[in-house]
């Protein structure tokens, strides 16, 4: 339900970005389509006949007299109007036909003349100036009762009221952003989405509180005219300087009001590519089970792609010819050449990277020495995040020209190397099954391809092996490495299997310090003490006591005895039950091919339990298993295999249903 509730809010919101650019783009580019056809749009720009601040209608220019020119005058006789009246009535507009032109006349002196220019379209000019006159007589008489006393108490209850409302509507936005903050938490629990929200939840309020202000300030000065005429010379003189022609770039004039609009359609139209881009990752592409890295290329090219045909776009609605555009791009060629050759390349080894893709999103991979998975690859660098979570941006440039290693490149099998060294007193094949044992009860380490160790050296101090096993979790193999060196020594701890030294002999030819050596040793050597024997015993004769003194030999069969058992003298039974018990071998329900195999276990897991518990090798643990099947405890789920040390099911006859 909760991630319903977001992706309709997430709908919501796009839809209404989208709107908003598409009406942002549209409103200036008809606007700009209008004017096009007028080099000289500034010049030819007319004037507003305005009463205290409000614009009634615009007047062209004519023949010797500018727009300004026949605008000033009109305005100022209106202010004198309104200054100088004292009567209760209003000053009144009359229409007057005058050399075949029609006039407006105030107070019977000459206002204005409406002129051809000022028609609109299919409008006759009695027409036109009726209209003049009936806009005139209404803000004529609004002006005055605006200077009444009464009017300016109301207006004061009016602008006190209005501060009270924006005050509390202040308040109630404030609370709705608490709010918010409440419902995105409980949406979106994880600490960066929490940040993420509230970063958006502060901006929406922002908007919403200036929106508030914004709308408060233009009813409150509309109120008084005096303010109302400030705000519009303000306003007017700000546009005037906004539309003032900067430059001239074919057969059109540009300023800066047309420079910001355009730079604001540019903005608007990345704000919206991304948001399309956006939607189509989460929206298209995730359902359609292509893998991240692919997913990423199609959504980069598609960006490029959406980025440059609306950028011609919108230049070409706005009036500027495409073709003009040839002398901008052979100054930029000239500044790539000296300043820019790095950006470019960079830019080129971006787009090589997504159409050839040696290397993808969620791959780890060796960049000389740089470990790290791949996060985003961009338009100028490549985000890596190292194994210790830091983000590195590293050039495109750089992943195109030096030595890579793409770990997840082709296989998803990563084969994982640890050298081990062991005494030269060490049971090389003890070693050897030692190693083995502890890959294979590894969670990490993949059956097959299956563990190795191979002998690689005969070194000046040990016996050099090398521990060779597989995993599928590439970024993961400096942690397998190390949780299997720890195993390594902990079990050659166990089994007291040395790990030698560097070890250096230094021999010394020197007979002076020979004959000094032999000299001191017999000075600190204590002199035989002399024994008395009777005569019934020989000085030479030896006591030798059988409870302190024995042959190598012996000791050697002693320990082996110890250590190893005998197969001629087992006993079957307690085997048995040892292999039956709680700390025995894992028997439990097996499949295979889609057949299943109740309470057995494997011979690998068989060996190995009988080499550890019992002390025997590895052939000895295979006799072991063929005793136990020639005397009837055992015997393979299809009676088709001996005993083998392999991935071959086996069970006890005391476990048959």
């Amino acid at each position: 339900m909760l991630n319903g509730q977001k992706k309709r809010l997430k709908f919501c919101l796009l839809a209404i970005l989208s709107a908003s650019i598409l009406g942002l783009i549209c409103t200036p580019v008809a606007v700009r389509s209008q004017d096009a056809t007028s080099p000289n749009r500034v010049q030819t720009t007319p004037s507003p006949i305005v009463i205290d601040g409000r614009v009634l209608f615009q007047v062209h220019s004519i023949s010797g007299f500018s727009a300004k020119d026949r605008a000033d005058p009109v305005n100022q006789s209106l202010m004198d109007s309104l200054s100088n009246d004292s009567s209760t009535e209003p000053p009144r507009v009359q229409i007057v036909r005058q050399d075949n032109l029609l006039t407006l006349r105030l107070n019977d002196q000459h206002l204005l003349t409406v002129t051809e220019r000022d028609l609109l379209p299919g409008v006759m000019p009695r027409e036109q100036a009726q209209r003049w006159q009936d806009w005139l007589n209404k803000a004529l008489q609004k002006a005055q009762q605006e200077r009444t006393p009464g009017y300016q108490r109301k207006a004061f209850g009016l602008l006190a009221l209005a501060l009270m409302t924006t005050i509390s509507l202040h308040m109630v936005v404030n609370i709705l952003k608490q709010r918010l903050l409440l419902r995105y938490v409980s949406l979106n629990p994880q600490q960066s989405s929490v940040r993420r929200g509230q970063s958006l939840v502060f901006l929406g309020i922002l908007g919403l509180k200036g929106i508030l202000w914004v709308t408060a300030l233009i009813y409150t000065t509309d109120l008084f005219p005096l303010v109302r005429r400030w705000r519009f010379q303000v306003w007017y003189s700000l546009e005037k300087n906004l539309w003032f022609p900067l430059f001239q770039l074919g057969e059109n004039n540009y300023s800066l009001a047309d420079m910001l609009l355009l730079l604001g359609l540019i903005v608007g139209l990345w704000l919206l590519v991304g948001a399309i881009v956006r939607f189509l990752k989460a929206q298209v592409l995730s359902f359609t089970g292509i893998e991240k890295g692919p997913q990423e290329t199609i959504a980069t090219l598609a960006h490029y792609g959406l980025t440059s045909i609306g950028s011609l776009g919108i230049l070409q609605a706005w009036g500027i010819d495409i073709s003009s555009l040839a002398i901008i791009a052979s100054v930029l060629g000239v500044g790539i050449g000296f300043g820019l050759q790095g950006l470019v390349n960079n830019f080129v080894s971006g787009i090589v990277l997504l159409i050839e893709r040696p290397i993808q999103v969620g791959d780890f991979i060796d960049l000389d020495g740089l470990f790290g998975t791949i996060e985003h690859i961009g338009t100028r660098s490549t985000q890596i995040r190292r194994l210790d979570q830091v983000s590195v941006f590293v050039p495109n440039s750089e992943l195109v020209s030096q030595r890579l290693i793409n770990w997840n490149y082709g296989q998803r099998v990563v084969r994982v190397t640890i050298p081990v060294k062991v005494a030269y007193s060490s049971d090389i094949d003890q070693v050897r099954q030692v190693l083995l044992g502890i890959a294979k009860h590894h969670d990490g380490v993949l059956g097959y391809p299956q563990p190795l160790v191979l002998f690689t050296d005969l070194g000046d101090s040990g016996l050099n092996l090398l521990l060779v096993v597989s995993t599928r979790m590439p970024k993961n193999q400096f942690l397998l490495k190390s949780d299997l060196q720890y195993l390594i020594v902990k079990r050659f701890q166990e089994y007291k299997i040395r790990i030698p030294y560097n070890q250096h002999d230094l021999h010394v030819q020197s007979p002076q310090l020979n004959a000094l050596v032999d000299t001191w040793t017999q000075q600190q050597t204590p002199q035989p003490t002399e024994l008395y024997y009777p005569n019934a015993i020989s000085r030479q004769g030896t006591i030798r006591s059988s409870t302190f003194e024995s042959t190598p030999e012996d000791i050697g069969v002693g320990a082996m005895a110890k250590r190893r058992v005998p197969l001629q003298g087992l006993d079957i039974e307690q085997l048995t039950n040892q292999m039956r018990s709680q700390n025995g071998i894992d028997i439990k329900d097996r499949t295979y091919r889609l057949r299943s195999y109740p309470k057995s276990f494997l011979g690998c897991e068989a060996v190995d339990w009988l080499m550890h518990t019992q002390g025997v090798s590895t052939q000895e643990a295979i006799k072991l298993g063929q005793i136990l099947i020639d005397r009837g405890v055992i015997h393979h789920v299809t009676d088709e295999q001996p005993f083998q040390d392999g991935y071959f099911f086996y069970r006890f006859y005391d476990d048959e249903i």
